[in-house]
This record gives structure tokens, sequence and C-alpha cells, in this order.
């Protein structure tokens, strides 16, 4: 990608105060001009099949495995104890931590039995939830989501960096934009500002 477009942008929550300024003058036209070159069209067609794709997986396959290997995770049973009159559960992460401070703090390890065994469940606790991640099949499928979105990411980058020299192309990449929410100060103005040049020069002949 030519500039960075990241998931807060992919869902729309980027750039308002940029759109915000190209956004009346883009709906005054109220739909954009006919005619784009069928490279840019193609390149609009590319993201969309990207957005559908990713958008299709979350919710028919990420989704769904992720929130059943959460519920399995969260139905294992926490360790609550009482050490030195004080309460501890792994429930609590602020306890965990606090156990474990405590350990690595003392001198003589064999004094603080309570803790290191309060501790050892947090980890076996942990270590069972990693298990529910990976064998549910939620991690591998995290791990396609993040990937189609990154083509889904690089897609939109492309039309945004690409070229055009017409000003359909270029009110058809404002557009696309806008309803995308891709700032100026995401790294795209030079973009649009070499596109205006193009297009001024192509009109000027």
């Amino acid at each position: 990608m030519h500039t960075t477009t990241t998931r807060r942008a992919l869902l729309g929550g980027a750039g308002l105060a940029t759109a915000a300024l190209i956004a009346p003058a883009v709906a005054a036209t109220h739909s954009a001009p006919v005619g784009i070159s069928p490279a840019f069209a193609a390149l609009i067609a590319a993201n969309a099949a990207a957005e559908k794709a990713c958008k299709v997986y979350d919710a028919n396959v990420c989704a769904p495995l992720t929130a059943k290997a959460r519920t399995q995770a969260e139905a294992l049973p926490h360790t609550a104890v009482i050490i030195r009159d004080r309460a501890f559960s792994t429930a609590v992460p602020a306890d965990v931590m606090l156990s474990r401070a405590i350990i690595a703090g003392a001198r003589d390890k064999r004094g603080y039995r309570d803790h290191r065994t309060f501790a050892a469940a947090a980890i076996r606790r942990k270590r069972a939830e990693k298990r529910i991640w990976a064998q549910s099949g939620a991690a591998a499928a995290s791990e396609e989501s993040d990937r189609l979105t990154d083509v889904w990411a690089d897609a939109q980058g492309t039309v945004a960096a690409h070229p055009v020299s017409t000003a359909a192309d270029l009110h058809a990449k404002l557009a696309f934009m806008l309803a995308y929410g891709m700032a100026a100060e995401d790294g795209w103005f030079p973009y649009l500002v070499a596109d205006a040049a193009r297009v001024v020069k192509m009109e000027g002949r």
C-alpha cells in the first residue's frame, strides 16, 4: 500500500473532518458522473469484492467460532482463595498481578506457598483458554480474518492512490473516499492534489 489504511478507516470511523469538508461538493452533484475509466472502475470493483469477502467471512465463520470459544473459555472455573485475610481470585487480573509481584519480590520463595499455588492456578487457566482458542478454530479464523482485512485495506488504498486524469474519475475517487471515511490527514492529500493537477492539464488541452 502507498499509505496506511486501518481497521478504523475500513469501518468508516476515520477522517470525519475531511469527509465533512468534501461531502457538500460531492453530494451537490447527486451522483458520480458517468464514464469513469475502465481501469479505475475495475479497482473499485476489486475493492467491493474484497470488502464482501472480508465481511462474509467475519459474519459466517470468524464471529461464530470466536463467540463459541469465548463462551467455553468463560465457563472455565476460577480459583478463589484467602491469603493472609485477603481474597484473591483468578477472575480478577489485578489479584493475579499482585500475587506474582509478591512472589517476585520475596527473598525466600518458600515462604509464599499460597501465592505460588494461586499463581500456578492462574497459569493453568490461561493455558486452558489458549487450548480452547486453538482447538476451536477461532485462532486460525482470526488470522484469516486479519488477512482478508489486509487484502481489503490494500484494495481500498489502491483505489485512493490510483492516478486519475479525468473529472469523472476524480469525482468517483472523492465519493469513494467519502464513503469509507478516508482522510487527507491519513496521507491521501498529495494523491488528490496530483489528481487535480492532471485533470486541469487534461482540460486545458
